[in-house]
């Protein structure tokens, strides 16, 4: 039924293939990296204002958010939160499945206060629920302690009134992360 075929046997090129198989063994290997720290270079974050002066904590007012690091522990209320220099961006909270416009300081900043950048952060929340946040998704990304969402104060019933939030509306690697969304947040240290 088919001719047969008596002729050299020349094998056919498929460079598309083979490329695609690199550029998925780059990427794969490129992600091992990233989750076991070793990230891009450092990039600047675009930043809606930097540090304001901070108010001392008025007599009474409440620690919103505490760092541990090696020099001590930090504490800091929510009005000295706001006048630390701030990101904005829009986000999907995984839990609400819900896009909001976030406002926060960048955990590589916090980090950096606390003498903690560059290495993996540990989270604590309110209800002690604590994850841990590796250095490759805060040194590049803007990640954030937020304090605001579509222009108002983050509600208890919106998992405020300080979550970590992470940029998967521009970073699409970042949309399948849950566990660093660390709601109800209060403290940070480094990772155990």
């Amino acid at each position: 039924m088919f001719p047969d075929n008596h002729g050299p046997t020349t094998r056919r090129s498929r460079p598309l293939p083979l490329l695609i198989a690199a550029a998925v063994a780059a990427s794969a290997i490129g992600g091992a990296l990233w989750w076991k720290g070793q990230t891009p270079a450092t990039p600047e974050f675009q930043y809606l204002h930097g540090q304001l002066t901070a108010p001392p904590p008025a007599t009474g007012e409440e620690t919103a958010f505490e760092i541990t690091g090696p020099s001590g522990t930090q504490r800091f209320t929510m009005a000295q939160l706001r006048a630390m220099p701030a990101v904005r961006y829009t986000a999907t909270q995984p839990q609400l499945k819900r896009t909001f416009e976030y406002t926060g300081v960048p955990l590589r900043d916090l980090a950096d206060r606390a003498g903690l950048n560059g290495q993996d952060l540990r989270i604590i929340a309110d209800d002690d629920f604590a994850s841990t946040v590796p250095k490759g998704m805060y040194m590049p990304y803007p990640t954030m302690l937020a304090y605001e969402e579509d222009g108002h104060e983050i509600s208890t019933a919106h998992k405020g009134p300080l979550m970590v939030v992470l940029p998967n509306g521009d970073h699409p690697e970042l949309k399948q992360i849950y566990a660093q969304w660390v709601w109800f947040s209060r403290s940070m240290k480094t990772a155990p």
